[in-house]
């Protein structure tokens, strides 16, 4: 398995706040773009402009550290996000969701040395409120 690590915007990137990994295997997934909101579409339109496929990644998921932690709360609530990331631990923990969901873009599209978010932070972070420390994650690569 190939290991990665996901670029993140150093000023507004909840992942600055989080320790991600991710371990690419060579499992094709199903993807359809329109279950991306509506600025991982808009990402998606402007980035993935390559042929491409997805593949199955498992991401390995803390928080950097206790502060951060509570950082990532402020930054997020701040910005009226940190709702939705317990709306989305509310259906994790009933059923309505699975643990997991984001989808970054592989090097091999975006020309950079990292994989690159473009959905599913917010998901991720119910994870992590959760203690689920590793999730499956869809990493579309170039054809």
């Amino acid at each position: 398995m190939v290991r990665l690590a996901v670029e993140f915007d150093e000023e507004w990137g909840a992942e600055r706040f989080i320790s991600i990994e991710v371990e690419l295997t060579d499992d094709l997934v199903e993807f359809d773009p329109a279950t991306l909101d509506v600025a991982g579409r808009k990402r998606f339109r402007r980035q993935a402009k390559l042929p491409h496929r997805a593949i199955r990644g498992w991401a390995t998921i803390s928080w950097k550290s206790e502060q951060d932690r509570e950082r990532c709360i402020v930054d997020q609530s701040d910005r009226g996000r940190w709702r939705r990331v317990r709306r989305h631990i509310r259906k994790i923990r009933h059923g309505v969701m699975q643990p997991g969901g984001p989808v970054y873009l592989h090097p091999s599209i975006t020309c950079g040395d990292k994989l690159r978010p473009i959905d599913g932070t917010r998901r991720l972070m119910a994870c992590l409120e959760l203690a689920i420390p590793r999730i499956p994650v869809v990493v579309l690569v170039a054809a």
